[in-house]
């Protein structure tokens, strides 16, 4: 389960960008999870409860928005909408396409608290 890993990434990351020498913690944390950022969602929403266990996140409430796959035909040059696994253009059919969007995993916000 490598959302166990991932949880532990975001929420170092999310730990790192607390105020300093603040008695703080973590009330909401809002996470953009691409399309094609190959990350299971719910297996990351199970993942999150159990890493933040005794940090500032402990208790936290965890959502999560999508961001859509976005790709350019290189052929056409029309831009699409994409679906895992493969990135096809919806007008030509091509695979020939930059992937534009979906690739990320960004916290969006925080929702801090004073403890």
């Amino acid at each position: 389960m490598h959302e166990l890993a991932i949880a532990e990434s975001i929420l170092d990351e999310a730990v790192a960008a607390l105020p300093k020498n603040a008695e703080t913690s973590v009330e909401r944390l809002i996470l953009i999870v691409g399309e094609l950022s190959g990350v299971d969602k719910d297996a990351l929403s199970f993942a999150l409860p159990f890493a933040a266990e005794g940090t500032p996140l402990e208790g936290a409430e965890f959502e999560f928005e999508t961001e859509r796959a976005e790709a350019k035909c290189r052929t056409c040059g029309v831009g699409t909408d994409c679906e895992f696994p493969i990135a096809a253009c919806a007008e030509c059919g091509s695979l020939d396409v930059q992937v534009l969007g979906g690739k990320g995993l960004i916290i969006k916000s925080m929702e801090l608290k004073n403890v």
